[in-house]
């Protein structure tokens, strides 16, 4: 029974993130680092699963437990609705919530997200190709941008 509850929880939280997915115009940047964790997480998952199973519910349950893992790290980005992220207990912000933004432009776009008290909710990192399109969906959602 427990086993049942745990894949019908890992089966809600990969349809939530997989609509966050779906909303997502900009995806945020990844680094060579954390794509390396990922890799060594999914092949602790992995060993941990292989080495500890007694039936073959258990890969299953692995196998989402990996398919969440990699949807949680897939979903942050830029939406027209908002941005998503992984931080403070929320997935979304929407545009009403942030007062400004501040992009500095190097090999990478940084963009820092700021509330409307002015306190920041964080950084995100995003290819230089998708500038363009950063900035278009900031001003038409009328969100003040501050260059960098």
């Amino acid at each position: 029974m427990i086993n049942f509850i745990v894949i019908v929880m890992f089966v809600g939280i990969i349809i939530k993130q997989w609509s966050y997915i779906r909303m997502l115009k900009v995806p945020t940047k990844k680094s060579i680092l954390e794509i390396v964790l990922i890799i060594l997480g999914i092949f602790g998952f992995v060993l941990l699963t292989f080495y500890s199973t007694k039936e073959y519910i258990h890969y299953l349950i692995c196998v989402l437990g990996i398919a969440t893992f990699i949807f949680i790290w897939v979903k942050p980005g830029i939406t027209d609705t908002g941005m998503i992220m992984n931080v403070r207990g929320r997935e979304l912000y929407s545009w009403c919530e942030i007062k400004k933004v501040k992009i500095s432009k190097t090999d990478y776009v940084k963009v820092t997200y700021l509330r409307n008290s002015g306190s920041k909710i964080i950084a995100q990192k995003f290819d230089i190709k998708d500038y363009e399109q950063i900035i278009n969906i900031l001003q038409n959602n009328n969100v003040r941008i501050e260059n960098i």
